[in-house]
């Protein structure tokens, strides 16, 4: 069913998907390299939690109510 509403973006190296705290309407696979997703940290370097590559699912947990 996912496939049916689905479409393919490219997105330039470096660009923000989601932002913590701000309102999650979508949900991307990843097709090709990785993707970093990192964390804010007042006062610090954003840390890199998990890196999902090829097949992996980037930004589901809107799905899901809290």
């Amino acid at each position: 069913r996912v496939v049916r509403v689905a479409r393919e973006v490219r997105v330039a190296e470096g660009t923000r998907l989601f932002e913590e705290g701000r309102r999650a309407e979508l949900f991307r696979i990843v097709r090709t390299r990785t993707v970093g997703l990192d964390l804010r940290v007042p006062g610090r370097r954003s840390p890199v939690v998990e890196t999902p590559g090829h097949g992996e699912l980037v930004g589901w947990c809107w799905h899901f109510p809290p």
